[in-house]
């Protein structure tokens, strides 16, 4: 049973058995404490998200800045496209062939 499938009539059941289980008087504490974790959950994979997003950031930026110091036009490009056209350069500039 996954919750986002559940019906009215199954959530009666969990709620019956919740407040048969911690009584009137734990209830809205438990609510309560389940309500700040979901929030510190969801606040925490936020968190790991914008990390994430930062670090490519900050890749496709080392990419570009290596890009840029060899003459290689940046804009519209992908990073691949980008890391192809500076391993080429590279490989170029490695044989002394030297044509700009």
């Amino acid at each position: 049973m996954v919750l986002g499938t559940m019906g009215g009539g199954e959530w009666l059941v969990v709620l019956l058995l919740a407040f048969l289980l911690f009584g009137p008087k734990k209830l809205p504490e438990l609510a309560r404490s389940l309500g700040l974790a979901s929030s510190e959950y969801k606040k925490a994979v936020k968190d790991g998200e914008d990390t994430l997003k930062k670090r490519i950031d900050d890749k496709k930026s080392d990419v570009e800045k290596a890009a840029k110091a060899l003459d290689i036009e940046t804009k519209g490009k992908s990073e691949k496209e980008l890391k192809d056209e500076i391993a080429e350069r590279m490989k170029k500039d490695g044989d002394g062939s030297g044509d700009d």
